[in-house]
């Protein structure tokens, strides 16, 4: 076992080394989940673009204040040819539509409930950001464990190679079973390759999750396993809160609304405007006097259909909505149900890997004992299936933390700093 230690040994320091750094914890890894990514941005200027839609949805009410100046020269009657032909005007007016009988009340009602529908949409791009982050994170401590399990079982390989290519030197075994042992040698020197090339994949998806692409993290602190297995509140509760909290229902629930809005300001309503002006002019005339005011009603008597096509275009709009509204609440129901189900399992799953650690920690300590005996002993296979284990044990606490920080996205939660 002393060669099959140092070849384990070689093997490990051809690998990039993962000491050079102090390790990164799944703590600081979620720290940057805030940082300024494509997706979080996309998210946020959708946010900012539905609240100023919202702001400029009542701007038809406001009070406006405009600068007029025209230039004109006109050919008057001869009654008026005294009077030249220059009529230039220089005025300032003063206008203020008083009401347009709930046209901009709905108008601000649809902004203002897109603009909730932004917010929830913001918040779900956070919460997406955070479970990639975690999901990243814990792919790259599997990683690493799968390449400790491939590289110690291709240690064991060679080495049993190794001592039967001597044998076979000596005529002590055939051809036959050389050519076996080489097979199986290369095999799991494939496998170790393959397990390489995951570790720096996910490295890199680990690297693009945190917003730093390219500056891939040499070694990471593995968060225990057993610190992960929280409880989970009854399917009931799970429910409930899904109606209160997820993001897309609540997101879904705010368009329905904003379509609702949109159909009740469809109509050909009235508008009731104030206009002052104050001016200077050329010429003098009845209507050219220093100040004006007045009143405006406009009704509109006949739009050649736009108002009925308007309506159908909304009620379609509306239509849509709710059969959004209702798809996303079963796809959530859904997917949180199986959540749910999945971390009952991975419960059961977890009692089994954990025995499963425990005995073969026992069988290598046993194997050890058999080997310093000089005993024969599978002490070789014995640090393997360890390792094997190891990982295992990881894989389902790794499983149960992704089912659960999806359940917590389900209800509104987000994943905090310090989790779990």
């Amino acid at each position: 076992m002393a060669a099959a230690r140092f070849a384990l040994l070689a093997l490990l320091c051809l690998c990039p080394a993962t000491w050079a750094a102090p390790p990164l914890t799944l703590e600081q890894a979620l720290a940057r989940a805030d940082e300024p990514t494509p997706e979080l941005r996309l998210a946020e200027a959708r946010r900012a673009l539905a609240g100023a839609q919202a702001q400029a949805a009542g701007v038809s009410l406001g009070t406006r204040l405009e600068g007029r100046a025209r230039a004109r020269w006109i050919e008057p009657p001869d009654a008026f040819a005294y009077l030249g032909r220059e009529d230039h005007a220089l005025q300032l007016a003063l206008s203020k539509t008083l009401t347009d009988f709930g046209t901009t009340r709905w108008a601000k009602a649809r902004a203002g409930t897109l603009d909730e529908a932004a917010r929830w949409q913001w918040m779900g791009a956070r919460q997406a950001r955070r479970y990639a982050i975690l999901d990243r994170f814990l792919e790259v401590v599997l990683a690493d464990l799968d390449y400790a399990y491939r590289n110690e079982a291709m240690s064991i390989a060679y080495v049993r190679f190794d001592r039967l290519r001597d044998r076979a030197r000596l005529g002590q075994r055939s051809e036959l079973d050389l050519r076996a042992a080489e097979v199986r040698y290369l095999e799991t020197r494939q496998a170790v390759y393959a397990a390489q090339a995951r570790q720096r994949a996910s490295r890199a998806r680990l690297a693009l999750a945190m917003n730093r692409p390219g500056d891939l993290p040499e070694a990471v602190l593995p968060p225990d396993p057993r610190a992960l297995l929280r409880p989970v509140p009854e399917w009931e509760t799970i429910q409930a809160r899904l109606e209160d909290g997820n993001p897309r229902l609540l997101a879904a629930r705010a368009r329905v609304a904003a379509a609702r809005a949109a159909l009740a300001r469809v109509g050909a309503r009235p508008a009731l405007a104030l206009e002052a002006v104050s001016g200077a002019y050329s010429r003098s005339s009845p209507g050219n006097g220093p100040w004006q005011a007045g009143l405006t009603l406009t009704w509109p008597l006949l739009t050649g259909g736009a108002v009925g096509a308007e309506r159908a275009r909304a009620r379609a709009e509306l239509a849509a909505a709710e059969a959004d509204l209702e798809a996303v609440r079963r796809e959530e129901e859904q997917a949180a149900l199986e959540d749910w189900l999945a971390l009952e399992a991975l419960r059961a799953a977890w009692d089994e890997v954990e025995a499963r650690l425990a005995y073969r920690e026992l069988y290598l300590d046993r194997a050890r004992l058999r080997y310093e005996q000089e005993v024969e002993s599978d002490l070789g296979d014995a640090m393997v299936e360890l390792t094997a284990a190891q990982r295992d044990h990881h894989r389902v606490a790794y499983d149960y933390a992704r089912a659960h920080a999806r359940l917590l996205a389900r209800i509104g939660r987000l994943l905090e700093a310090r989790w779990p």
